[in-house]
């Protein structure tokens, strides 16, 4: 398990590791950043007796949101809202709350599926009260995750600050590979009308939008 931060253009990592140097490099060449930026804190975690954290924990730490946000359509505030109690895994399902102090963009709830790679995701997790959370288990913020989402982008060849991709990816894909009926979908990605949802899909090619973001995805995926 590890923690990441990105503030000012830096990141600081909290990981278990008897090798930080090597930590630091592998993280910096993973996230496409100056080894100068990267900073790596090893906690007290006793004597050199069993794993510590090897650097792709570290690396994995700051991609596991962003994996869930491209097999969710989930938009990146509703992540970061993300709380236990909306987590269904037996029935496979996450669920969009409205609440008191919060509510999503399209203003009601709804339901969202859990996807295999989500799954795997939110096992991952430790159970709090917020799925994902930030260093020292603090909330996560939006610019944490936007700082992790530009580094990838940068890495894979994506548009730079498109915070959208990952939400036309979840649409394309499910509409051109899994079948799933566009008014389903729009449901899924809390769209307000069908006609909102196609017409945010209008600037991209439907074919080269899914065959990017797959690639894309299995890259993140090996590194």
């Amino acid at each position: 398990m590890a923690v990441a931060e990105w503030k000012e253009g830096k990141l600081t990592i909290w990981t278990g590791t008897q090798n930080p140097f090597g930590c630091k490099a592998q993280i910096a060449s993973a996230v496409n950043v100056s080894a100068d930026n990267v900073r790596v804190i090893v906690p007290d975690f006793g004597g050199g007796f069993g794993g510590k954290h090897a650097p792709d924990a570290a690396v994995e730490a700051a991609r596991l949101a962003i994996t869930v946000l491209a097999w969710t359509g989930l938009r990146i505030g509703e992540l970061i809202d993300l709380r236990w109690q909306d987590v269904d895994l037996k029935a496979r399902v996450l669920h969009v709350r409205v609440r008191e102090d919060w509510r999503p963009k399209d203003k009601r709830d709804r339901i969202v599926p859990i996807f295999p790679k989500v799954e795997a995701v939110l096992r991952q997790q430790r159970v709090g009260e917020f799925v994902f959370t930030g260093p020292r288990g603090g909330r996560l913020t939006e610019s944490h995750v936007l700082e992790f989402l530009h580094a990838d982008q940068r890495k894979l060849g994506l548009p730079e600050k498109d915070v959208h991709g990952f939400r036309r990816f979840f649409a394309t894909h499910m509409m051109t590979k899994c079948k799933v009926d566009a008014e389903t979908v729009r449901q899924w990605g809390g769209w307000k009308s069908l006609e909102t949802m196609l017409r945010y899909l209008a600037d991209v090619d439907v074919k080269d939008t899914v065959a990017a973001m797959e690639q894309a995805v299995r890259q993140l995926a090996a590194s």
